[in-house]
């Protein structure tokens, strides 16, 4: 084995003497080499980024204030109770004679008031009342005639009388 490597060394100081000039290509320790050195190739173009525009900034329209104030017509409200009222009239003629010691006779009424104004299904409450003023109250009641056009009809509809002596 000593054998070889002596060989080697030997094979390998015969070729790379000094005397001998290097292989084409091979750049010695003293020097450039033999040959020029073909120039770098240009460096690839970098890819840029796209740049981004900034973000919009989306603003909300101001609110419509709206400063007018406009006034919707509306139906009167009617007082059906006094509307009743009018139409029954006076009680004192289904009372008759009074006992001398009553001042004030209340009778309340209620009545279905269809949409034509007609009344219907009355009751009676008197605070004072025979069976013939009793009967008297309801016979005028039912079938009165209020004015047309009754919002919400058929509806129930009272109010008060009073006979005051």
């Amino acid at each position: 084995m000593r054998r070889l490597v002596l060989a080697a060394l030997l094979i390998s100081g015969i070729g790379c003497s000094d005397a001998a000039p290097p292989p084409r290509g091979v750049a010695t320790r003293g020097g450039p080499a033999n040959v020029e050195t073909p120039p770098p190739p240009p460096a690839p173009a970098t890819r840029r980024r796209p740049t981004q525009a900034p973000p919009i900034e989306i603003v909300p329209p101001a609110p419509i204030v709206v400063r007018e104030t406009v006034e919707i017509p509306q139906a009167p409200v009617r007082d059906l109770g006094a509307e009743l009222h009018a139409a029954f009239g006076d009680p004192a003629s289904c009372f008759g004679e009074l006992p001398p010691q009553l001042r004030v006779v209340s009778v309340d009424l209620s009545c279905t008031v269809h949409e034509d104004g007609v009344t219907s299904r009355c009751s009676t409450n008197a605070s004072y009342a025979t069976n013939e003023s009793d009967l008297c109250l309801r016979r005028r009641s039912v079938g009165m005639r209020l004015p047309p056009d009754v919002p919400d009809a058929p509806r129930s509809v009272g109010t008060r009388l009073e006979l005051r002596r």
